[in-house]
C-alpha cells in the first residue's frame, strides 16, 4: 500500500497550510500509547463488524499490540458498531476497512486511503463512518475533509456518481462527544473534490516518469487544526513566530525565575479589553508548539543526536 503524502487523515493540514507538506514530508511518523490504543480498538471494531459479533465477545483477548481488550473500552467500541449497524439493518451493504483510491484527487500515482466503514444503503444515500477512539481532541463530522475524501474515493471506486443523491458522514467518537453527522449533497461533495484537486496541484506535480515535484515557497498558515498533529510543529518557523508574538519580546535572554517573573508581568499588563482576548486566541497554538518541541527534542536524544542547551 502506497503511503499518501497528501493523505485524507492530514487533509486539515495540507489543505489549509500548503507549506507544511515540505516541512513534514521527510520526518518520521510519531507514535504514542494513545495512537497504539486507537489502532488496537479500530481493529477490534473491524473484526466485530465483519464477523457480526458483539464487542463484549472479545473481552480479555490480546489485540495487535498484545494489550488486552478491556470491558470498559469495548463498551465504547460497541457504540460505534451500533451506529454503523443501524444503517446496515436498513438494507445497506457494509464495507469494512475499505481501501479507496484518492489519486484522482491528489495526483499522487496509486495513492489510497482506508475508510473505517462504508454503507451502500438501498436508498439514495451513501454512508461513510469513521471511528475516532481518542478522548483528547474532539472531531466533528460537519465539513470534515477526511470523511469527504473517503466518500469521493468510494464513489470513484464503485462508480456511484448517479447512484446516490446525498452522503451521510458519521464521526463516532464515543469517548468524547458521541456521534456527529453531516449530510452533504452529491453536487456539493463533487465541488469539494475539485477544491481538493486545485490545492493538491498547487502543492505538487507529477512528471512523466512518476516523480513527485513539490512546489517551493508555499505559505505556512498555522492554525489549531493544521498544527495539532503536524510532524513539523516543533520546528515550524511560522508557528514559532506566532508563539513569539503571543509571548511578547524580551524573554529570550532571561533564565529561570527572572523569565517567569517577566512573562507573568507581561500577562498582567495586558489590557483585558484589547490585548488579553487576542492572546487567548493563541494559547492553543502555543501549547501545540510546546508539545512539538518536546517531541522533537526527545526524538533527537533517542537517536543519539546532542541538543545544545
Amino acid at each position: 500500500k502506497i503511503h499518501a503524502i497528501l493523505s485524507p487523515s492530514s487533509a486539515d493540514r495540507w489543505m489549509t497550510c500548503l507549506g507544511s507538506v515540505i516541512l513534514a514530508k521527510d520526518l518520521p511518523d510519531r507514535s504514542s500509547a494513545y495512537s497504539t490504543e486507537g489502532t488496537d480498538y479500530h481493529e477490534v471494531a473491524a473484526y466485530c463488524l465483519e464477523e457480526g459479533v458483539e464487542a463484549a465477545s472479545v473481552v480479555g483477548r490480546p489485540m495487535k499490540s498484545e494489550a488486552i481488550a478491556t470491558e470498559d473500552n469495548l463498551r465504547y467500541v460497541q457504540e460505534y458498531i451500533d451506529v454503523i449497524q443501524s444503517h446496515v439493518d436498513e438494507g445497506g451493504q457494509l464495507l469494512v476497512e475499505e481501501t479507496l483510491p484518492i489519486s484522482m484527487l491528489t495526483g499522487e500515482p496509486g495513492a489510497e486511503g482506508t475508510a473505517d466503514a462504508i454503507v451502500q444503503r438501498a436508498d439514495r444515500e451513501l454512508v461513510v463512518g469513521d471511528l475516532k477512539f481518542g478522548r483528547g481532541v474532539q472531531v466533528q463530522a460537519l465539513a470534515n475533509r477526511q470523511a469527504r475524501i473517503y466518500a469521493l474515493g468510494a464513489i470513484e471506486k464503485y462508480g456511484l456518481h448517479d447512484r446516490y443523491d446525498t452522503v451521510r458522514l458519521l464521526i463516532s467518537q464515543p469517548r468524547n462527544g458521541g456521534t456527529s453527522e453531516d449530510v452533504v449533497s452529491m453536487s456539493d461533495l463533487l465541488s469539494f473534490g475539485k477544491e481538493v484537486t486545485r490545492i493538491a496541484r498547487r502543492i505538487l506535480t507529477v512528471t512523466a516518469d512518476g516523480t513527485l515535484v513539490f512546489t517551493p515557497n508555499l505559505p505556512l498558515v498555522p492554525s489549531e487544526k493544521a498544527c495539532q498533529f503536524c510532524k513539523a510543529n516543533g520546528t515550524c518557523p511560522a508557528l514559532r513566530d506566532n508563539v513569539e508574538k503571543a509571548m511578547g519580546e524580551g524573554f529570550a535572554h532571561l533564565d529561570g525565575d527572572a523569565a517567569i517573573e517577566a512573562v507573568m508581568a507581561s500577562i498582567q499588563a495586558m489590557p483585558s479589553e484589547t490585548v488579553l482576548g487576542s492572546a487567548m486566541d493563541q494559547t492553543d497554538l502555543v501549547e501545540i508548539w510546546l508539545k512539538g518541541v518536546r517531541a522533537r527534542v526527545e526524538s533527537e536524544l533517542v537517536a543519539g543526536t546532542p541538543v545544545i542547551g
